[in-house]
């Protein structure tokens, strides 16, 4: 797939895989998934299922029940790992919701015993349920590549459990929930009670328990990652309000920065290979690395960085770093804000996270670029997704990508608050914009008059206010032409006198109705 994909009523997997990579497979109530062109086999296998990345911001299968609907077979698998899933619930719910199944392929980095659970785990969600006094029965499928066994540890002394993140707390059963005999891991309501959310794996207890309590960091103050004074150091073990600790997180302990509600925080990590198992930015909250590097802030690809606070990341060398781990949901549409900035030394925006995650950033929420006056900041040649606002702010340059053509879509505003933002030919770059251009005063937005002459093109739905300068033409054909579509009605407009307008092509295709209107002011 290319995107997350919904099945009203029947998949059928004749044949092959179905790859949805990193999207979503949504199903309503009515959808099933089958194994053949007719009838309602449900038999899959690794060469017949569907397949996803394997990472924990992947979108999974989610699924919606009701009462004539109750239960459900996730037919899901990573690789050549058929991994399968299935729900069922007994009762009546009070409100029945959608249930959401992502299969991990890592052991979960949050259990606090090595070498002794499970190389996987499945991320169950949910939303809209109310159980009432309705229970829940998973079973989960595991492939036995992912055993782990050695001295003391045993599958036939495996355990079932299961991670709940935010309360970052493992709740753990006895042998009897994991049947070696077929690979299933059964999460029975009589002994782990009426859950629906967690993260399930299984494991041996003994010699060591790798499902102990865990330890996690919490912000209580600005400060600095490895500060171990407890004078000034930033890091709680009980709690945003709790006492200091001298210890300082490692690649098992779950990071809170602030929690978005009443705790703002900003820890600045000030030297290499800072670690985490997984990280939390709160809201208002920001984690600054400057140009540090060798960072990873979700070991073992298995456990992502999520909040709507901000990243910031700085450069000494020709590429930023983007720090190693799983930052899908934080990129994502919910997720925060990455801010890149200069401190001496122009760069380029990365395509991958750093080793060894390195997975592709073609996304991201809100993107802040901010280079300092004399430093630029070049945009990454790779297709770029920005499922809210890209914001130019620092008084230095913005050059686009010039190395291939590549295409860049904005779903909200592109804000030019400050220096220069510059087309610098080639290759010609597509601007896919839905919200509002907003150049403001002091800001140019241009094409550059060096370069291959391209012709590049802004498609826009919204309205353009230019308040500083905006040159769509640079002379000997480097252009930038316009389109705009949609409909409402829509400007190019300003408030300041002496602001600087040059078009080039400027075409208007917003339908034949009279209340589709573009307006120069």
């Amino acid at each position: 797939l290319v995107a997350s994909l919904q099945v009203e009523f029947a998949l059928r997997l004749t044949d092959g895989v179905l790859d949805i990579g990193l999207f979503t497979l949504n199903l309503p109530t009515n959808a099933r998934i089958y194994d053949a062109l007719t009838g309602t086999g449900t038999s899959f296998d690794n060469t017949k299922m569907v397949r996803t990345d394997g990472i924990s911001s992947a979108g999974g299968i989610r699924k919606r029940y009701n009462a004539t609907n109750p239960s459900f077979l996730y037919p899901l698998g990573t690789g050549l790992k058929y991994t399968p899933a299935y729900i069922n619930i007994t009762g009546s719910p009070t409100t029945y919701g959608y249930i959401n199944i992502r299969a991990v392929n890592s052991d979960h980095p949050i259990v606090t015993a090595s070498n002794q659970a499970l190389r996987y785990y499945w991320k169950t969600s949910s939303t809209g349920f109310v159980l009432g006094a309705a229970n829940v029965e998973h079973i989960y499928t595991y492939d036995e590549s992912d055993v782990v066994t050695g001295v003391g540890v045993d599958e036939t002394e495996y355990v079932a459990a299961y991670y709940q993140p935010f309360d970052v707390t493992w709740v753990s059963g006895g042998v009897t929930e994991v049947d070696e005999s077929t690979n299933e891991i059964f999460i029975d309501p009589n002994v782990f009670g009426q859950i629906i959310d967690g993260e399930f794996t299984a494991g041996d207890r003994d010699p060591d328990d790798p499902f102990q309590a865990v330890i996690a960091f919490y912000s209580t103050r600005n400060g600095n990652w490895e500060d171990t004074n407890p004078l000034t150091t930033p890091w709680s073990l009980i709690g945003h309000a709790g006492a200091p600790t001298v210890a300082t997180p490692g690649p098992k302990n779950p990071v809170f920065v602030g929690d978005g509600i009443s705790f703002f925080h900003t820890v600045n990590v000030t030297a290499n290979f800072a670690k985490s198992g997984n990280l939390f930015i709160g809201n208002s909250s920001t984690v600054d690395i400057a140009s540090t590097t060798n960072h990873n802030f979700s070991v073992l690809n298995g456990f992502g960085v999520t909040g709507s606070g901000t990243l910031r990341i700085s450069s000494s060398s020709p590429t930023a770093v983007f720090p190693a781990g799983d930052f899908g949901l934080f990129l994502g549409n919910t997720g925060g804000v990455v801010e890149y900035y200069t401190t001496g030394t122009s760069f380029t925006i990365p395509t991958v996270t750093a080793l060894p995650t390195a997975l592709v950033i073609n996304g991201y929420n809100f993107l802040i670029v901010n280079p300092e006056s004399g430093r630029t900041i070049t945009m990454p040649n790779i297709d770029l997704t920005v499922h809210n606002i890209f914001r130019m702010t620092g008084a230095g340059t913005c050059f686009m990508n010039s190395a291939s053509a590549k295409v860049i879509n904005v779903l909200g505003s592109m804000n030019f608050q400050a220096g220069l933002t510059q087309l610098r030919n080639n290759f010609a770059q597509t601007l896919n914009v839905n919200g509002n251009f907003n150049v403001f005063a002091g800001a140019t937005f241009e094409v550059a008059n060096t370069g291959t002459a391209v012709t590049n093109v802004l498609n826009h739905t919204g309205s353009i206010s230019n308040n500083g300068n905006l040159d769509f033409n640079a002379g000997s054909n480097r252009v930038c032409n316009y389109l705009s579509t949609g409909t409402g009605n829509r400007a190019l407009t300003g408030t300041n006198a002496s602001a600087f307008t040059e078009l080039n092509r400027f075409t208007i295709n917003r339908g034949v109705s009279a209340i589709n209107e573009y307006n120069f002011d």
